[in-house]
């Protein structure tokens, strides 16, 4: 079985993804639809889940070495 390929964004689709991300980190149904019409990708390739797990991850990294700094 295949992978499904990978999306490529153009530059102006990152940076107004990057501009969304930067004013809101979770979606609105609502916002997420509006960007689906103007990038013209699937709802999936909207969604921000990798970025908010890798946030989430530096955020608990960035605590494990407050807590383990003397």
């Amino acid at each position: 079985m295949k992978r499904k390929q990978r999306t490529m964004f153009s530059p102006l689709e990152v940076w107004e993804l990057e501009r969304v991300f930067a004013q809101r980190r979770y979606l609105m149904p609502e916002d997420e639809d509006e960007l689906v019409q103007k990038l013209g990708v699937t709802a999936r390739n909207v969604r921000f889940q990798n970025r908010q797990a890798k946030l989430r991850k530096q955020a608990k990294a960035s605590v494990d070495v407050h807590r383990t700094s003397p």
